[in-house]
C-alpha cells in the first residue's frame, strides 16, 4: 500500500500540470469580447508611468461603468510592456496566475481545517 505522505509532496506539481493541461489550449487564442477596448485602445496601458492613474479612476476611459479594478489594469500594463499588444503574452499570465491562486488555496486548505 502506498504511503501517501510521500505522495503529497507531488501534489503541487499535479495541480500545475493539471491546470496547463485543461488551460494551456488558450495561450494561442486571440483577444476577445472587450479586450481590445481595454487592452489595445487603453492609452493608459500604453506607458507603466501611467501605473498611479489606474488607482484614480473607474475600468474605461469613456463613461462610467462602475467598476474599480486597478490591480487588473496593472497588470495589464505590466503585461503591455512585456508582451505589447501580443495576446500569448497575456494568455500566459492569466495561466501562471491561475496556477499561482490554485497552489495558494492548496497550502491554505490545511489551516482551514484548524479554523472548522
Amino acid at each position: 500500500m502506498p504511503d501517501f505522505r510521500k505522495l503529497l509532496g507531488y501534489w503541487p506539481l499535479i495541480i500545475a500540470l493539471f491546470i496547463l493541461i485543461v488551460y494551456g489550449n488558450t495561450l494561442n487564442h486571440g483577444f476577445v469580447w472587450d479586450d481590445t477596448d481595454i487592452i489595445v485602445e487603453n492609452p493608459q496601458l500604453a506607458s507603466l508611468y501611467n501605473i498611479p492613474s489606474l488607482f484614480l479612476s473607474e475600468d474605461r476611459i469613456e463613461g462610467a461603468t462602475g467598476y474599480y479594478r486597478p490591480l487588473t489594469y496593472v497588470s495589464f500594463a505590466i503585461d503591455r510592456a512585456i508582451w505589447g499588444v501580443n495576446p500569448v503574452g497575456f494568455n500566459m499570465t492569466n495561466l501562471l496566475l491561475h496556477i499561482l491562486a490554485a497552489l495558494l488555496f492548496y497550502l491554505i486548505i490545511p489551516f482551514l481545517k484548524l479554523i472548522v
